[in-house]
C-alpha cells in the first residue's frame, strides 16, 4: 500500500481488502466493537500495519493495524495513538503490537 497522509485513506484501502470491522485496545487484548467479542493476543494476527505521522505535531502520530482473527472470521482495523503502549496494557498485548516488523510505509 502506498504512503498516505490521512487516516481515512488507509482505512478506505483496508476496507477494500476486506478489513470491515473495528477493534479497540483493552487491558489484555482487543475487542471487536461491532460484535463485542474479545480476542486475546494469541487469537489474532497482525497482517499489516502503518504509521501515520502527525502532520502538525509528532505526538499526533497514529498506528493502524490490519488485524485478522485466527479463525479467519473477522478482519478489521485497530487504530491507536503512537503513545498507546502504556502501563494499562498487558505485557502479552504490548509484545504482540510492538514486536511486529517495521511498518509497511517506511
Amino acid at each position: 500500500m502506498k504512503k498516505f497522509v490521512h487516516l481515512f485513506q488507509y482505512l478506505t484501502e483496508l476496507t477494500k481488502k476486506g478489513y470491515n470491522y473495528t477493534f479497540e485496545l483493552t487491558g489484555n487484548g482487543i475487542r471487536l466493537i461491532e460484535k463485542n467479542i474479545f480476542l486475546s493476543p494469541d487469537n489474532f494476527t497482525i497482517k499489516e500495519y502503518y504509521k501515520l505521522d502527525g502532520i502538525k505535531d509528532p505526538q499526533d502520530a497514529s498506528l493502524i493495524f490490519a488485524i485478522e482473527s485466527n479463525d479467519g472470521l473477522f478482519k478489521g482495523a485497530l487504530i491507536t495513538a503512537y503513545s498507546a503502549f502504556n502501563d494499562l496494557l498487558s505485557a502479552d498485548l504490548i509484545k504482540k503490537l510492538a514486536l511486529h516488523p517495521a511498518p509497511y510505509n517506511n
